[in-house]
C-alpha cells in the first residue's frame, strides 16, 4: 500500500469523524433542554407606569387641561415582569378607597401554549371545558357555543338565568376587589411584601436584597391573582353545574368535541 492510499483512507476517516461530531453537536443542542433541563431566568424587572388625570378629568391631557397629580382617578400601574410574563399591580395613592389589585398577563411563547389551555387541559371534565372556555367569552360567546352544540330555546332561557346569577355576583365581586375584601388575606401578604420592596433602597439590576424583595413582591402578587382566579372558578363551576343540568348526552358530546378539537390546535396535552 502506498502513501497515497494512506493519506486517502485517512481523510475518509477523519471527514467520517468530522461528520459524526457535527451531527452528535447538533443533536446535544436540539435535546440539551431534554437531558439537563432549562436554567430558569427567575430575575425580575420593575417599571412603572403612571396612568394620569386632567384638571378636566372628562378631557384629554393637553398644554389647556394639564395633569392633576393630585385626582383621585390617576392611578400607578407596576410592571413587575419575569420571564414568565408580567405582573401589573395597581396603586391608587389618592383614593384610599381603592385598594391595590393586581393582574397577570402571560408572556407570548412559541414553546408551550397559553395557560388558559393548560387550565381548561387540567380539567377533567370536557363539557367543564368548553363552558368554561365560552363563558369566560361573555353570555354571547356562550349562547353560541350552546346553540351549536343543538340547545333549544327552552334550555337557553335556563341557560340565561343561570347568566344572570353569575354575572350578578361577578358585578360584586369585581366591586369586592377594588374595596380591598375579596382576598383579604392574600392582598394583606401582597400590600406587605410590596410596601417592603418600595423600602428596599438599591439598583434591582445591581443589588441583591432589592431583586430579592422584587421577587417576594411579585410571588406574593401572583398568590393573589391565583386567589382570585380560584374563587371566581368556584363560581364558574357553579355556572357550569347548572347548564349542564339542562343538558341532554348528545348535546354535552358536542360540547366535548368542539372544546377538544379547539385545544388540539394548540399541539398535543
Amino acid at each position: 500500500m502506498n502513501a497515497g492510499s494512506i493519506d486517502k483512507g485517512s481523510a475518509i476517516k477523519l471527514g467520517l469523524a468530522v461528520a459524526l461530531l457535527v451531527v452528535a453537536v447538533i443533536w446535544l443542542v436540539l435535546h440539551w433542554g431534554a437531558m439537563f433541563g432549562r436554567v430558569q431566568d427567575k430575575s425580575i424587572a420593575v417599571f412603572q407606569v403612571p396612568h394620569l388625570v386632567g384638571v378636566d378629568p372628562t378631557q384629554p391631557i393637553s398644554q389647556n387641561n394639564p395633569a392633576d397629580n393630585a385626582a383621585k382617578g390617576m392611578y400607578i400601574a407596576y410592571d413587575f415582569a419575569s420571564e414568565q410574563g408580567k405582573l401589573w399591580i395597581y396603586v391608587h395613592p389618592n383614593d384610599p378607597t381603592y385598594h391595590m389589585t393586581a393582574l397577570f398577563q402571560e408572556r407570548f411563547s412559541r414553546r408551550r401554549p397559553p395557560q388558559w389551555v393548560t387550565q381548561l387541559r387540567a380539567m377533567s371534565d370536557p363539557v367543564d371545558r368548553a363552558i368554561f372556555f365560552a363563558a369566560r367569552r361573555g353570555l354571547g360567546g356562550l349562547s353560541a357555543w350552546l346553540r351549536s352544540a343543538g340547545a333549544t330555546s327552552e334550555q337557553m332561557a335556563k341557560v340565561k338565568t343561570a347568566w344572570g346569577v353569575y354575572h350578578d355576583w361577578l358585578v360584586l365581586f369585581n366591586q369586592q376587589q377594588h374595596d380591598g375584601t375579596a382576598a383579604p388575606n392574600a392582598l394583606a401578604a401582597m400590600q406587605q411584601a410590596f410596601a417592603a420592596y418600595q423600602k428596599t433602597p438599591g439598583d434591582i439590576f445591581k443589588d441583591r436584597t432589592k431583586q430579592q424583595a422584587a421577587r417576594q413582591a411579585y410571588a406574593t402578587g401572583m398568590a393573589y391573582v391565583n386567589r382570585i382566579d380560584a374563587i371566581r372558578n368556584q363560581h364558574l363551576q357553579q355556572l357550569s353545574d347548572s347548564i349542564k343540568a339542562t343538558l341532554k348526552d348528545s348535546q354535552k358530546t358536542g360540547l366535548s368535541d368542539a372544546i377538544t378539537k379547539m385545544l388540539n390546535r394548540f399541539g398535543p396535552g
